[in-house]
């Protein structure tokens, strides 16, 4: 990861990404602020995940109840920090073979 983008599994990504347990995608949020709920757990759904690594940036931020509450609502939980640590998160949880997911800013 870095200031512009993130390579994942050798692919390299210019802005935000959503890391899924069998895919990665370009995501159009550049802050926390930016995440459109419905959209994030329509995403999220069909990968059948059961956590959400929200990589905020720089630092760590409060996740937006709204967003929390639509996502707690699908079954799925949330935890909100920053970038690096959450792509380190990620990559210990899918290590283990957790249904993990990861949206991430960059830095």
């Amino acid at each position: 990861y870095g200031p512009s983008g993130f390579t994942v599994s050798g692919a390299r990504y210019d802005g935000p990404v959503l890391v899924l347990p069998t895919l990665t995608l370009p995501w159009q949020a550049n802050s926390l602020s930016d995440i459109d709920a419905a959209a994030l757990v329509g995403a999220l759904g069909p990968a059948k995940v059961s956590l959400c690594l929200i990589g905020c940036g720089a630092r760590t931020e409060q996740v937006p109840e709204a967003l929390r509450a639509a996502l707690k609502a699908a079954g799925i939980a949330v935890d909100a920090m920053a970038t690096g640590a959450a792509s380190r998160t990620y990559n210990m949880l899918a290590g283990e073979g957790r249904a993990v997911a990861a949206a991430l800013i960059p830095a």
